[in-house]
């Protein structure tokens, strides 16, 4: 691994825009998921404030528990949402600015 300068930001001599969709099958896909009535659309999970998810790596001041993590047991928990992706068969670089756009609901009083 190593820095990478770039004259300008963000850099747009190898770049290109790609989007992401989020399933309800928890994949990361390259187009967006047919809409259908059989299919479901939504994910659910309930939070218990009583039993928070643990944190584990990260920027931390304990330097026991900071870096990266390997996160499968918290991602079993049922108050934890993950998405992946296929198995990477080469290196992905992520330059420039990443964006977001997430629809959420919650049923909290």
């Amino acid at each position: 691994q190593r820095w990478k300068g770039y004259a300008k930001w963000p850099p747009t001599n190898s770049t290109r825009e790609t989007s992401l969709w989020l399933t309800s099958a928890r994949r990361l896909a390259l187009s967006p998921p047919a809409l259908s009535r059989k299919v479901e659309r939504t994910l659910c999970f309930r939070y218990d404030p009583a039993n928070p998810t643990p944190a584990l790596g990260g920027p931390s001041f304990n330097p026991f528990n900071s870096g990266a993590r390997n996160q499968r047991a918290l991602e079993r928990r049922g108050d934890v949402v993950v998405f992946s992706s296929p198995v990477l068969r080469r290196a992905l670089v992520v330059v420039g600015y990443v964006r977001l756009r997430l629809r959420a609901a919650s049923s909290a009083r």
